[in-house]
């Protein structure tokens, strides 16, 4: 089983590492969900783009295409999220209504928790 952790908000001020260290919560989770036993993967809207790799987690931060267009509508993020192929996803927040609706048209049959 391949779980997708996405938060759709972005920081435009920290870079990926000081995501990780000032929001625990977001780094929290994913490695509990590792340590249990599952893949995770993480993807982060941030300015630089990068890859992580920390407690069994792949963490992925990637920059927005342009201001007002959802991550789920950048080519990067398509890339990945198909390379990734997960078997469920987790979007973190309430306030994704339009990214919940791109990640069920990209993959109709796999499960969204938010």
């Amino acid at each position: 089983m391949h779980a997708l952790q996405v938060n759709f908000f972005l920081d435009g001020r920290r870079s990926p590492r000081d995501i990780l260290r000032d929001w625990q919560g977001l780094r929290d989770v994913a490695v509990a969900v590792a340590v249990a036993g599952s893949r995770i993967s993480v993807i982060q809207p941030c300015p630089g783009e990068q890859t992580l790799h920390e407690d069994g987690v792949d963490f992925h931060f990637m920059p927005p295409v342009a201001p007002g267009v959802p991550l789920t509508r950048a080519p990067k993020f398509l890339r990945l999220f198909t390379r990734l192929a997960p078997d469920v996803a987790h979007v973190h927040g309430l306030g994704f209504p339009r990214e919940v609706q791109d990640l069920h048209a990209i993959a109709p049959h796999m499960p969204i928790l938010v």
